[in-house]
């Protein structure tokens, strides 16, 4: 863990080179592109993701986060919290990721926030991709999906049984 942080800290890419398990909060550039490649290993976290901590900060104006081939295990608090958020100006890429949380997987809120998914899976026991676009405020929100699978949702009978999730305002 201590090679991902330096790597992110010098705003150098950081690749892995075996499984990594952080117990602390994944620190993102202040602005520009944070880009982690996993190298065919496995980033853990064993930060149960809450309001108040996260394995991840929310990826802000200006901010990308760019996670590469491997995998990706996020723990939340609860079906309906989110691992992975981009707020406003922020943009995610996942490419070549296979991502598995017990919550949602990605929450993006806010005009123009991105998120970009190539080539991955997205396992969540929530929604894999949830929006709530009910204010303007949180209108025009993109998503680039290609070549990816998204398996959300615990039964026919759980309200989150949906892999994709927006609201209308």
């Amino acid at each position: 863990a201590d090679e991902l942080f330096s790597a992110i800290e010098s705003g150098k890419p950081a690749q892995l080179t075996e499984d990594v398990t952080v117990n602390e909060t994944i620190p993102l550039a202040q602005n520009g592109e944070t880009v982690i490649n996993l190298n065919n290993n496995t980033l853990t976290s064993t930060i149960t993701d809450t309001a108040e901590n996260s394995t991840l900060p929310a990826i802000g104006e200006g901010q990308t986060l760019s996670i590469t081939n491997g995998e990706l295990e996020l723990d939340a608090s609860a079906v309906n919290f989110s691992n992975i958020s981009v707020v406003a100006g922020g943009t995610l890429n996942l490419e070549n990721v296979t991502y598995t949380t017990n919550g949602t997987a990605i929450f993006p809120r806010g005009d123009a926030a991105e998120v970009n998914i190539v080539n991955s899976t997205i396992n969540a026991n929530g929604y894999c991709l949830s929006t709530n676009a009910a204010t303007a405020e949180n209108h025009n929100v993109v998503f680039n999906l290609k070549d990816s699978t998204f398996n959300g949702g615990q039964g026919a009978s759980d309200p989150y049984q949906c892999s994709l999730h927006r609201e209308y305002g």
